[in-house]
């Protein structure tokens, strides 16, 4: 630990003195633990860091178009093939030749768990989150069945118990609940030797003028290194030594939020070993242009993925020859990495989240170098990437600001960017496994994982069922009492109007019939508007099967008609039915009829009411006619309430979910109080609504319009 005078002389040198300014606010264990944290700051390399930060966040765009736009190539399309052209006798070899693998103690995971659940919108670590299923499971408990049952799989069909260890790096905010988390859970039923833990190094975040900040009086505001610590964390914890005496060849790493992965995918294990590959990916394909997701591809001949805020629009936007999007290899950072111990060299295996066979893989062959070489020294020359973040601060008189838009600069290092090193030889090859049931949806597992709620409803195909037989729900299901209650008591009040003496009645019997005929068309209209908006599919998203998976964004899960649906508004209990994407703009329309309907029926009523001496006489002769009114009046009300509402909701691109949900909604709370992402304009939102026909998008909509809002 240094002294007071050596911390200050080296801030100083470093431009960094403020962070001393409330030296004598603190106690003595407070002063001896910020000097521990200094001491191990390098004036000259933190003076490098802060500079480096500004000129990586203000200038980071400068030559970025330029340069990738000449020197970006695609995979090349004689290195790719598809899942659906592999018979199933091939899919089945991979799948024995991983399973072999894990029944050999040849393949460990390695998870990245640095990173608090803020965007979920709790705080501890992301692992720990429950993601809305009706067990509760939590992430961590998710991942630790399925190790699990990757381990009885192998041991089942090879007759031996095998083991798949779980490295998990965590970070200084991470790693203390993570490990009472798993204590308390006694490990999710995993031998506590099999599940290792070790930290990542921190970084100071800098702020937009250069200067570090002050999380605490004592102690400055500091942030993971991103996923590509990763290497330096392996050496500094000496991870490789464990995976050495255990005899671990394969290594499978994965993010914390992603919950469609499967941990050590034989399948994927199983390709790469056969395909004879150095260095593999599996990766989805794009659903659209600006989908927020880096892509696999070749920049000066060298394979990497590109950060999709690097890629010019221009670009991102090319096809090729079938109209397919040229840059379409998303990368889901869920990699795979092989150590031999044998030669002692690192094979990299980029692997996304295995959850099911229609996602793409893909794999490149390099010359392999050593592991010691990477860690050691590769570590330091990973590119710097910016994050520009919200970081909470102590301002000049001591007070705590929790920023409402991003602060600071993080510079993170990702895991991918250590293809750069690799030799990439004439004899390399690359091959992706595509397939177009990945189309029309939202690729990115983590796609809005702080902001998609899970549910066992929503699952992996995420798409909308186009067939006759879904459109419309069974007449005879849930909401018969109500369907027939509603259409009874709308032809009885039509048949009373008729029957008293009013306008109605009066035209009728001069022969007058159009004003009576077009009364009946118009009810008769209302009539089956509403069995449309009643019986229709508002949106269902439907399952391909019994998996888990994220829900698009906008969509909700009814608990009434317990499906989840798409662009979700309400559930409506006079349609006993949910209000969505697919039906809404017919429930608007349903509600203007009806209400050009009921205010003509009230008028119609009034019409008939006739005179009497006394009130007793009064009612006698007009009794009935007044509980028609009544009730037409107090309908009336209603659906002028609603249609009112509906239309202002319409006229801002909201529903009544969002509008009445919105602090509890994870794609929303992040915005300010009068921000929508998906507002265009008031005219544009009512033609969008009315006009445009077709399901929308909206993760498109929302990350151009804010990006990322953590």
């Amino acid at each position: 630990m240094i002294t007071f005078e050596e911390a200050r002389t080296r801030l100083e040198t470093a431009g960094q003195s403020h962070l001393l300014r409330f030296w004598t606010d603190l106690n003595e264990e407070e002063k001896n633990r910020f000097l521990t944290e200094l001491s191990v700051l390098d004036p000259e390399e933190l003076q490098d860091h802060c500079k480096g930060a500004i000129t990586a966040a203000f200038g980071r765009q400068l030559s970025a178009e330029e340069s990738l736009d000449q020197l970006m190539e695609p995979v090349p399309p004689e290195f790719i093939g598809g899942v659906k052209r592999s018979d199933q006798q091939t899919l089945q070899e991979w799948e024995n030749e991983g399973i072999l693998q894990i029944s050999q103690n040849k393949v460990a995971v390695l998870l990245l768990a640095g990173g608090q659940g803020t965007r979920l919108g709790v705080p501890y670590p992301k692992g720990m989150y429950s993601v809305g299923l009706p067990s509760n499971k939590t992430l961590y408990r998710i991942q630790a069945e399925r190790i699990r049952k990757v381990q009885e799989l192998a041991a089942t069909k090879h007759g031996s118990k095998c083991t798949v260890p779980w490295y998990i790096m965590t970070s200084e905010f991470t790693l203390e609940p993570t490990e009472r988390f798993f204590r308390e859970n006694r490990y999710f039923g995993l031998e506590p030797s099999n599940v290792l833990m070790f930290e990542q190094r921190m970084i100071p975040a800098v702020a937009y003028d250069g200067k570090l900040l002050l999380e605490q009086k004592g102690k400055i505001a500091m942030a993971p290194d991103g996923n590509g610590g990763l290497y330096r964390a392996l050496l500094d914890n000496q991870v490789l030594e464990d995976m050495e005496r255990r005899g671990v060849e394969y290594l499978h790493v994965y993010c914390v939020d992603n919950i469609l992965v499967k941990m050590a995918d034989p399948v994927f294990i199983g390709f790469c070993v056969k395909k004879g590959a150095d260095c593999g990916a599996k990766v989805v394909e794009k659903a659209f242009p600006e989908e927020p997701v880096g892509v696999v591809c070749r920049v000066g001949g060298v394979y990497q993925v590109v950060e999709y805020s690097e890629i010019p629009a221009e670009t991102a936007q090319l096809r090729n020859a079938v109209g397919e999007l040229l840059y379409s290899a998303g990368n889901i950072c869920n990699h795979f990495f092989t150590q031999s111990p044998v030669h002692g060299n690192v094979h990299l295996h980029l692997h996304s989240p295995a959850c099911d066979p229609t996602l793409n893989h893909l794999c490149m062959h390099m010359a392999a170098f050593d592991s010691r070489t990477v860690v050691s020294n590769f570590h330091r020359e990973l590119k710097q990437h910016v994050a520009l973040k919200k970081v909470p601060f102590l301002d000049e008189d001591g007070n705590l600001v929790k920023p409402t838009k991003p602060n600071a600069i993080k510079m993170e290092k990702y895991v991918f960017d250590v293809f750069q090193f690799s030799n990439t030889t004439g004899g390399g090859w690359l091959q992706a496994l595509t397939s177009s049931t990945s189309r029309g949806r939202s690729s990115n597992p983590h796609l809005g994982s702080h902001r998609m709620k899970t549910h066992p409803r929503c699952v992996k195909s995420l798409h909308l069922s186009l067939t006759s037989e879904r459109m419309f729900k069974n007449v005879f299901g849930s909401g018969f009492l109500v369907r027939t209650a509603h259409v009874v008591l709308t032809w009885v009040v039509t048949l009373i109007l008729f029957l008293h003496d009013t306008d109605l009645r009066r035209l009728e019997e001069r022969g007058e019939l159009a004003r009576p005929i077009l009364f009946v068309l118009l009810v008769l209209l209302s009539v089956l508007l509403y069995f449309a908006v009643s019986l229709m599919d508002p949106g269902f998203v439907l399952s391909d099967d019994d998996s888990e998976a994220k829900q698009p964004m906008r969509a909700k899960h009814c608990q009434t008609c317990q499906h989840c649906v798409h662009r979700y508004d309400h559930h409506c209990p006079w349609i006993e039915n949910c209000v969505g994407e697919r039906n809404h703009r017919w429930f608007v329309l349903y509600l203007g009829v009806q209400l050009l309907a009921l205010l003509w029926g009230l008028y119609i009523a009034w019409s008939g009411f006739s005179s009497a001496p006394t009130w007793d006489l009064w009612l006698r002769a007009n009794g009935i006619l007044l509980a028609v009114s009544l009730l037409v009046g107090v309908v009336s009300v209603v659906v002028v309430l609603l249609l009112g509402s509906h239309l202002y909701l319409v006229s801002r691109n909201t529903t009544t979910w969002e509008f009445m949900s919105r602090p509890r909604i994870s794609y929303l709370k992040h915005c300010g109080a009068d921000e929508n992402p998906f507002d265009r304009g008031t005219l544009l939102n009512l033609w969008g609504f009315f006009c445009v026909w077709g399901l929308v998008a909206w993760e498109q909509a929302y990350f151009r319009e804010v990006g990322d809002p953590a």
